[in-house]
């Protein structure tokens, strides 16, 4: 059953009870960035929520009772109402949310969500509930002009600080999307004003052992920021020290010469039981405590991803990943 939310609140658990956060499964927030930041008021929520058969949610409102159900014209009005869209076009309830995602989101974040992007194999893939739907994206797709912009943007960015940068980001897009070698693949990338440069081969790799002991974090290879409390090597790992549950953050300096990367991390067991650790992606260099991390606690065998904002946390990933520890009995 999907219910549309309509309240000011946070869009996460805590804004309902406990008995009624239980019944929640899925969620998909759509909100612009003046919507989260609402300055001088609660946060707007404005999502779809999927819950079990007959599970009513506080503040909510339901609207399908499956995603491949087909609206009513007016219930199809008061989404796109709801998130400021102009009519949609689509009927069924998954179609509706992959076109608010798609053609109706704003890059710029200002006056919807932003793009649905796809996957590094270029497949873009929305679930609602146990309903999953998939496309390759393309050239001459409904939603490959805003992957466009996005991707012209971001390519902007990393070209006004580093060039080699931004001409191997252009190599990753034209893997990613299966487009040739041909100027006219890669340079609808690059946005008019700027020189065409052509595409180089990415090859970044970066290692930390977190040599010995001592007060300083890292080693030769790379140069750490630590944002909050105190980090430290200690005997060949890193370490973080911090008074109750404390936010330790600490970012690696360093450029990659892709969004599409593979991150591995040894984490070795703390006895106290909020002593969790991992990767974060993302990770805000002007709001403190602001990023994505998928966090584990391997002697609770415990595994999940998580958003955090001004250091407020929302699991999304809310069921269980599996690690590498039996699972107790």
């Amino acid at each position: 059953m999907a219910q549309l939310s309509r309240e000011a609140g946070p869009v996460v658990h805590p804004a309902c009870s406990a008995a009624e956060a239980g019944g929640l499964d899925r969620a998909a927030d759509l909100r612009s960035m003046p919507e989260v930041a609402n300055v001088g008021g609660a946060p707007v929520k404005k999502a779809l929520f999927v819950t079990g058969d007959d599970v009513p949610v506080r503040g909510m409102a339901q609207i399908a009772s499956d995603p491949e159900e087909t609206l009513a014209a007016n219930v199809r009005n008061q989404i796109g109402g709801a998130f400021k869209a102009s009519r949609v076009s689509a009927t069924k309830l998954h179609d509706i949310l992959w076109e608010l995602l798609t053609q109706k989101s704003d890059p710029d974040w200002v006056t919807a969500c932003r793009p649905l992007m796809p996957r590094r194999d270029g497949r873009m893939n929305l679930y609602l509930g146990v309903k999953v739907r998939t496309a390759r994206i393309g050239p001459g797709m409904a939603e490959w002009p805003l992957i466009v912009e996005v991707c012209q943007r971001n390519y902007r960015q990393m070209a006004s600080a580093n060039v080699t940068l931004a001409s191997k980001y252009l190599a990753t897009l034209t893997a990613k999307y299966q487009l040739d070698d041909r100027a006219e693949s890669w340079e609808q990338f690059i946005p008019a004003d700027l020189p065409k440069r052509p595409p180089v081969k990415p090859a970044t790799t970066y290692t930390e052992a977190f040599t010995g002991t001592g007060a300083t974090l890292g080693g030769a290879t790379l140069t750490w920021n630590e944002l909050g409390y105190t980090w430290a090597n200690a005997s060949d790992r890193g370490n973080g020290t911090g008074a109750g549950y404390a936010l330790l953050w600490a970012r690696a300096e360093h450029d990659l010469s892709t969004d599409d990367m593979r991150v591995q991390v040894q984490h070795y067991p703390h006895s106290g039981s909020d002593s969790y650790a991992g990767v974060t992606a993302r990770h805000s260099a002007s709001v403190a405590d602001t990023g994505y991390a998928l966090i584990c606690h391997p002697s609770l065998n415990d595994y999940y991803g998580q958003r955090y904002a001004a250091g407020a946390a929302t699991d999304i990933i809310t069921s269980e990943l599996s690690g590498s520890q039996p699972k107790p009995s």
